[in-house]
């Protein structure tokens, strides 16, 4: 806003100066016409000469007077322009990208189960197939893909404190939300199923009762993953059916 009232300060300034070098440019001609220093020939030239310069005046005038209302009009626009921009950031972090984090979750609810399928499995033959290492690779992909997802949302929210507003109380706490999830699902993965999952080949020859502690540490970490998506499914759901208006989720900042 600084930077546009500047130029238009300067825009004005500078075609006021125009203005007043045509002025003086005018009056001198009609001065020396009136004294009679210049022949007849000359004074027509002159007196259209003066009357362009008037025309150029008016003109100046005009363009500073398009310049003025420019300048008092700037902090207005410059405030639509950043409701405008806030506005567009929650209607696609919120009810657009929401879903996203959604559909991540169920994908992440998913391959969780087949993993840990595959890795019971294992567990009783005490050797991890090839097959097995795949899916879990892919969960580990999904897992960061699930992080991403979720910190775009966060972090496109915190862009609109940079644009003249605050977070209403509400954003602020679907921020709290969204974070204590994508915190969960990486301490389900880190924590338990890798745990477990890095058992199975040193559990080959141990005895049925180590296997069967490791075995139930897979289908714990399989009822978290199902119970945290429904928690996310439910938040998400939550939210849409609310279906708050922009100014739910800002503060002015003014």
């Amino acid at each position: 806003m600084i930077n546009i009232k500047r130029c238009n300060l300067f825009l004005i300034s500078t075609v006021f100066v125009l203005l007043l070098v045509s002025i003086l440019v005018g009056i001198k001609v009609l001065l020396s016409n009136i004294q009679g220093h210049v022949e007849m020939n000359s004074s027509i030239s002159d007196w259209i000469s003066a009357i362009s310069t008037l025309a150029g005046s008016l003109a100046s005038i005009g363009t500073m007077y398009i310049a003025y209302n420019a300048l008092q009009k700037a902090p207005e626009w410059l405030d639509q322009k950043k409701y405008n921009i806030a506005h567009e950031i929650i209607e696609n972090s919120i009810y657009n990208n929401l879903q996203k984090v959604r559909t991540t979750s169920q994908q992440l609810k998913l391959l969780f189960n087949a993993n840990i399928n595959e890795s019971i499995k294992a567990l009783d033959a005490g050797v991890i197939h090839p097959s097995l290492e795949k899916i879990a690779y892919d969960l580990d992909s999904l897992i960061h893909d699930y992080s991403i997802v979720t910190y775009s949302i966060i972090n496109d929210l915190n862009k609109i404190c940079r644009n003249g507003y605050t977070l209403s109380e509400y954003s602020t706490s679907i921020i709290s939300t969204l974070k204590e999830f994508n915190l969960k699902y990486q301490n389900i993965y880190n924590y338990s199923f890798l745990s477990a999952y890095f058992e199975i080949e040193s559990l080959k020859n141990s005895s049925e009762k180590a296997k069967e502690l490791t075995n139930q540490e897979f289908k714990s970490v399989n009822k978290d993953v199902n119970e945290l998506h429904q928690k996310l499914a439910k938040f998400t759901s939550k939210v849409y059916s609310d279906n708050y208006p922009f100014e739910h989720f800002i503060i002015s900042g003014k």
